[in-house]
C-alpha cells in the first residue's frame, strides 16, 4: 500500500507539471503521453488488486480501508487517463469503470450483507491504544488527502460528470449542496464518533482531547469551523503543524485537541 501511495503522488505531480506546462513544448507532450502509459498500467494492477483484497475479505485477510483508498485513487487517474484519451467523455468512462469495479469487487466478497458489517465497523468505537506520541504534519497530510478523494472529488467527479452528460443544472445544485453539507458532515460525524477518519483510520492516527478522551459534538464542530479558518486565512493555520512543539493546527488549539499516533 506504501509503494502505491507513493506511485499515486508521483502520478499526480507528472500530471500537474503538464498541465500547466506549456502547451505547445515537447516536453509537455512527453508528460503526457507518459502519463496516459503509466496511468493505464496503474489502473490494470489497480483493478487486479481491489479485486484479489475483495477476494480475500471473508476470511479478514484485509479490511474495507484498503480497498476504499485502491478504489478511491483508480477513480482519481481513470479521469486523468481516459480525459486525456477521450477529452469531455473521460468523467462518464472514469465513472463506468468504478461501478464495474465495484460490482465486481461485491461479486468476489460475496454478499453485501458482509459490505454493511464490515463499512459499519469504520463508525464503530474501537479499543485502540492513543500512544503519547503526536502526528506529523505529512502523516496528517496524506490522511486529509485520502479523506478528500473518499468524501469530495469522487463524489464532486460523478456529480459533474452526470450534469454534464445530462445537460441538467439541478445536478449542479446538488453538487455545491454536497460540498456544503454531506462532505463536511463526515469530517464532524467520525472525529466525534471515533476521532479517525478513514484516512486518519488508514494511517494510524486518532483526534482526542487534552486528557485523552473523546471529542463531543461540539468539539468536533469547533474543530471543523476552525479548520475552515485556518485554511482561509493562506493555510497557514494548517501549515502551523509542521513548526508547533505539539503538531497542533490553529483548528487543534480551538477545539483544545492533539492529533496522536495509535496501535
Amino acid at each position: 500500500m506504501k509503494k502505491t501511495l507513493l506511485f499515486f503522488g508521483l502520478f499526480w505531480a507528472l500530471y500537474f507539471t503538464a498541465l500547466y506546462g506549456t502547451p505547445e513544448s515537447m516536453l509537455t507532450q512527453i508528460l503526457k503521453i507518459v502519463l496516459l502509459l503509466v496511468g493505464i498500467i496503474f489502473l490494470f494492477f489497480e483493478f487486479k488488486a481491489i479485486l484479489n483484497y475483495a477476494k480475500t475479505w471473508k476470511e479478514k485477510k484485509t479490511t474495507s480501508l484498503k480497498i476504499i483508498a485502491l478504489l478511491a485513487m483508480q477513480f482519481s487517474i481513470a479521469n486523468i487517463v481516459f480525459l486525456l484519451l477521450t477529452g469531455g467523455l473521460g468523467y462518464l468512462i472514469a465513472v463506468a469503470l468504478s461501478i464495474i469495479t465495484i460490482i465486481m469487487a461485491i461479486i468476489k466478497i460475496g454478499t453485501l450483507k458482509a459490505i454493511k458489517s464490515e463499512f459499519y465497523t469504520l463508525g464503530a468505537k474501537n479499543e485502540i491504544l492513543v500512544t503519547s506520541e503526536y502526528a506529523g504534519f505529512l502523516e496528517r497530510l496524506v490522511a486529509r488527502m485520502i479523506d478528500n478523494f473518499i468524501a469530495i472529488i469522487i463524489p464532486v467527479a460523478i456529480l459533474f460528470s452526470l450534469a454534464i452528460a445530462l445537460n441538467n443544472g439541478m445536478i449542479l445544485l446538488i453538487l455545491v449542496a454536497w460540498l456544503l453539507i454531506p462532505a463536511n458532515l463526515y469530517f464532524i460525524y467520525f472525529h466525534k464518533r471515533t476521532g479517525q477518519t478513514i484516512g486518519k483510520r488508514m494511517l494510524n492516527i486518532k483526534v482526542v482531547k487534552e486528557n485523552g478522551e473523546s471529542l463531543s459534538w461540539g468539539d468536533a464542530i469547533l474543530r471543523w469551523i476552525g479548520y475552515r479558518i485556518s485554511a482561509i486565512v493562506l493555510y497557514l493555520g494548517l501549515i502551523w503543524i509542521a513548526i508547533d512543539k505539539n503538531k497542533q493546527g490553529w483548528h487543534d488549539q480551538m477545539a483544545k485537541t492533539y492529533v496522536k499516533r495509535v496501535k
